[in-house]
């Protein structure tokens, strides 16, 4: 018997397995995730580049030199432009005062 044959032969028995035992198969997956999702909080994703990656990459020595030149490297920039008028209008200055997260950074009497 030819290996195509063979695996032509499996794959129909099992097909023929799954689709004559539709409630085991889903017994058998609600088993699995429940298992699995018991571990689910103690899953640590860490995704610093210089942890994952060897010194010399490329890609941490200009992380390193971005750090060098603007410092931080944990912030998130985000750009607030009006649709109508410029940036000061009260309203506007409004938003940007309520969207700053830092006290140091707001303005009083804004």
């Amino acid at each position: 018997m030819s290996t195509r044959r063979l695996f032509g032969t499996i794959l129909r028995r099992y097909v023929g397995w799954v689709t004559l035992h539709p409630r085991s198969i889903i017994a058998i997956i609600l088993t699995a995730s429940a298992l699995l999702s018991v571990k689910i909080p103690s899953i640590y994703i860490e995704n610093e580049r210089k942890l994952n990656l060897p010194g010399n990459n490329p890609i941490v020595q200009l992380d390193d030199e971005i750090l060098k030149m603007f410092g931080g490297g944990k912030f998130t920039m985000i750009g607030v432009v009006p649709r109508e008028g410029d940036i000061f209008q009260p309203w506007f200055l409004e938003i940007l005062n309520n969207i700053t997260p830092n006290e140091q950074f707001r303005q009083p009497r804004v």
